[in-house]
């Protein structure tokens, strides 16, 4: 049995090529190569096919009933290439597939109505899958690759992740009703050092951020609750059970409640930073900083 031709998709661009330009000098010019090395090719091609494929006239060049039976199968051939290619640059400049994205519950809900618009506008060619999950959480799939970028709480205390920062927030207090209200509508953090504090459950990155803020003895705090969302907490602060730091962006969604008082933070006023985040090792490096302008509105 006669082994396979062993050709290549150069020759067989070099005998288009030359069928479309009409002659040796035309085509070799057109593909930035001498002429010898064309004609060279072109006749490897024909020793692997084992017969003429270009019959040469004094009116032109034409192809040989075998050579327009290989062009014919390598025009599907090349476009399936030149596709092929056009992915490769495409894959080094963007993802091909969905992106995925995780989200800390303590962002999620009130980030995302800001964002979602922006990321489909400008990169209506993707699509998002949505996870959430806690920090822990979220680098791990992060560096397992479960995920492809995340909105994490900055700094991040490891070298395999990038970030591009995206906003930096203040933290509001939430007190109940009874809480006596100063007349300038700011509090000092140190005048909540008697208050029960109220936290989210151990593994939350903002429970960490608020005992950091407060810099106070929060044990009895720790002790007494630990909720899993800040919906709850917003409840147990209007039942009167004690006080709590709320990121701004979670004021419009949670903080309506009319049992509900909340205060500006007097200067220095502690605040978050919220980032994008991916593997360090990701190509996409550069497509997920134009991701991360484009997933806040101007004046956000």
């Amino acid at each position: 049995m006669r082994a396979a031709p062993d050709f290549t998709l150069k020759q067989l661009t070099y005998l288009r090529a030359l069928v479309n330009a009409g002659s040796f000098g035309a085509a070799a010019a057109a593909s930035n190569i001498t002429q010898p090395a064309l004609s060279l090719q072109i006749q490897t091609l024909e020793e692997h096919f084992g017969g003429q494929l270009i019959e040469r006239r004094r009116s032109g060049l034409s192809l040989t009933p075998l050579g327009a039976a290989v062009l014919e199968r390598a025009h599907d051939i090349l476009n399936i290439a030149e596709d092929l290619a056009t992915l490769a640059v495409r894959a080094h400049e963007a993802p091909i597939g969905p992106v995925r994205l995780g989200l800390i519950p303590t962002v999620a809900p009130y980030l995302l109505p800001r964002i979602l618009p922006g990321l489909k506008s400008n990169f209506s060619e993707l699509a998002f899958i949505i996870r959430e999950g806690r920090t822990s959480t979220l680098i791990a799939d992060l560096e397992n690759n479960v995920i492809d970028v995340a909105v994490l709480a900055l700094p991040l205390e490891t070298s395999s992740l990038e970030a591009e920062p995206l906003l930096e927030e203040p933290f509001v207090l939430a007190t109940g009703a009874d809480f006596k209200a100063p007349k300038t509508k700011t509090v000092a953090v140190s005048a909540i050092a008697d208050q029960d504090i109220l936290l989210l459950e151990e593994g939350h990155c903002l429970r960490d951020q608020t005992i950091q803020a407060c810099g106070i003895n929060v044990s009895r705090a720790l002790n007494q609750f630990g909720a899993t969302s800040l919906s709850t907490i917003i409840e147990m602060v209007a039942s009167g059970y004690g006080v709590t730091l709320l990121p701004e962006m979670s004021l419009e969604k949670e903080a309506a409640d009319k049992r509900i008082q909340l205060f500006r933070l007097r200067a220095p006023c502690p605040t978050r930073e919220l980032g994008l985040v991916w593997r360090a090792s990701s190509p996409y490096a550069e497509f997920y900083q134009r991701m991360a302008k484009a997933m806040l509105p101007k004046g956000a």
